[in-house]
């Protein structure tokens, strides 16, 4: 991103109640200078010494993470991924081994979703 991107520091100001990871994509602070900005990285930040998942057989990202229509897209490493949506009391919602998660058709809330040994959090506005 460019020093000169409309996307620095134009995401909301109130990210309370979202659940947005502490660093973005490369590892870097989620927030700074006060704002969000748009997209998976965040201008300007500083690294915060915790490392995104290393890219390896299960690696994954999920975007967009929130999701306002339930529409989520896994990005793997592996040539086939494999992955199974839990709500939050444990109980088995959808499996699958397509890219595509749709939780369309379940309510507002967070989804765990586990794909081989790792988890990560789906959150559905």
């Amino acid at each position: 991103m460019k020093s000169t991107s409309p996307c620095i520091n134009a995401g909301i100001t109130d990210t309370t109640g979202l659940s947005l990871p502490s660093v973005d994509l490369d590892g870097n602070a989620r927030i700074y200078g006060g704002r969000i900005d748009l997209g998976a990285y965040e201008y300007g930040s500083s690294p915060t010494g915790i490392k995104p998942a290393v890219a390896g057989q299960n690696a994954a990202v999920v975007f967009p993470n929130p999701s306002l229509d339930g529409i989520f897209y896994i990005i793997a490493n592996a040539n086939k991924i494999e992955w199974t949506v839990y709500d939050l009391n444990g109980k088995q919602l959808l499996t699958g081994n397509q890219p595509l998660v749709d939780l369309s058709a379940f309510g507002k809330g967070i989804y765990i979703l586990k794909t081989g040994n790792r988890t990560a959090k789906l959150i559905r506005l």
